[in-house]
């Protein structure tokens, strides 16, 4: 089973949604339901600041406003997920910093190639809210 699919699961039974996989290929978030589109991250590492690529940010703020959806941003880390609603931070001017880095090329990390990559920052201290004691693997 793979981990957003765990992790997708995880936030169904803990927040009383009904999260599918989109049928369409190559989009650019990873689960949605009537009122949300989420974009899933499982980190190996925990850093107080996660990092959001502007490219997702952007198409998943555009795509959740044309459609009447909320982009939400969940984040895997050392068995807790943080829920992030990303459009109401963007709704309340958040500061996510926004900056070229150089970024592995995928987040496979076995291709080590790195690329610059447009990325913005969110505390998760800004997260709505932390689903705990979810180790899924």
């Amino acid at each position: 089973m793979n981990k957003e699919k765990l992790i997708r699961e995880a936030i169904n039974e803990r927040c009383s949604l009904n999260l599918e996989k989109p049928k369409v290929k190559y989009l650019q978030f990873d689960a949605y339901d009537k009122n949300y589109i989420i974009e899933i991250k499982a980190r190996k590492t925990f850093y107080e600041k996660q990092i959001i690529e502007f490219s997702k940010f952007s198409f998943n703020s555009y795509y959740a406003k044309l459609n009447a959806k909320k982009f939400i941003y969940a984040v895997y880390i050392n068995g807790d997920i943080y829920i992030f609603n990303i459009s109401d931070l963007e709704k309340n001017n958040y500061n996510f910093k926004w900056e070229w880095r150089e970024q592995p090329s995928t987040t496979d990390f076995e291709n080590k190639d790195k690329i610059p990559k447009f990325v913005g920052y969110i505390s998760l201290k800004d997260s709505v809210k932390k689903i705990s004691n979810s180790i899924l693997w």
